[in-house]
């Protein structure tokens, strides 16, 4: 009887000895999470910042009729976008397209799907996802005059 009293003790502080250590690591892990979380937002605010600091810093920028390519110029892989104005002379009809090619290739000889075209006169502005590496602006127009502004967010 004295040993069934023993085993049943042994039990019994084993049990609430493992309750415990559950309990505290349950409550580590919570605080480890809630630490992390802190730093995570720690992260997103400086990430924040940084953001807010870049501008739009012009690339190049050219204008004209007809086909033309511009000065080849550095993309650094982030943001980037193509502002254009094309004034169609015919009516209100024209062709405007422009292709943003890796430097050394020739959109003429190659193919490709051009970056933006229209038919009529607009003024927008269209971003483009490039990797880093030196590019050029192929335009395509007929009947009008455009201005074309690459820009990069540094």
């Amino acid at each position: 009887m004295k040993m069934q009293l023993t085993s049943k003790k042994v039990l019994i502080s084993t049990g609430i000895l493992l309750a415990i250590g559950v309990t505290t690591l349950i409550g580590c892990g919570e605080s480890t999470a809630a630490a992390e979380q802190s730093g995570d937002s720690k992260e997103a605010a400086a990430a924040t910042e940084k953001t807010a600091e870049k501008k739009w810093t012009e690339l190049v920028t050219f204008k004209g009729s007809g086909i033309k390519k511009s000065a080849p110029f550095h993309l650094s892989g982030g943001k980037a976008k193509v502002k254009y104005d094309f004034k169609a002379s015919d009516n209100d009809m024209g062709l405007f397209s422009f292709y943003v090619v890796p430097e050394g290739e020739d959109v003429m000889k190659d193919g490709g799907i051009p970056d933006a075209m229209t038919d009529k006169s607009e003024s927008t502005e269209t971003y483009i996802t490039k990797g880093e590496g030196n590019y050029y602006i192929s335009v395509n127009s007929a009947n009008g005059n455009w201005n074309l502004t690459v820009e990069e967010e540094k």
